[in-house]
């Protein structure tokens, strides 16, 4: 399953329409819209409110992919950044989504 199938699943799931998914998290419904058909990949700090929007962690709407993927994401949300900030953004995604595991409700 795609990470976009598994975002929309997570959106139905929690019984929110993309509207109210928007209003929760501060996104726009386009955005949503686009992240849900595929059209683009939704980036770190998304994820993060579209998880707690939800109810759910990070990997649930990432399919608990590998170590690669998560760093993958880290470097899209860095923006080009050096290796320092990658790996201080990847530690944060990699605290909040223990944090949110343990305890999400």
């Amino acid at each position: 399953m795609s990470n976009a199938d598994l975002i929309k699943k997570a959106r139905e799931g929690a019984g929110l329409s993309q509207h109210d998914l928007a209003a929760k998290t501060g996104l726009s419904q386009s955005s949503l819209s686009r992240i849900e058909s595929g059209a683009r990949e939704a980036q770190t700090p998304e994820l993060a409110l579209i998880a707690e929007a939800t109810g759910r962690v990070i990997s649930e709407l990432t399919g608990r992919r590998s170590r690669t993927h998560e760093v993958k994401y880290a470097a899209r949300s860095s923006n080009g950044a050096d290796m320092q900030t990658m790996k201080d953004a990847l530690d944060e995604l990699v605290s909040l989504d223990l944090y949110l595991q343990n305890y999400a409700f």
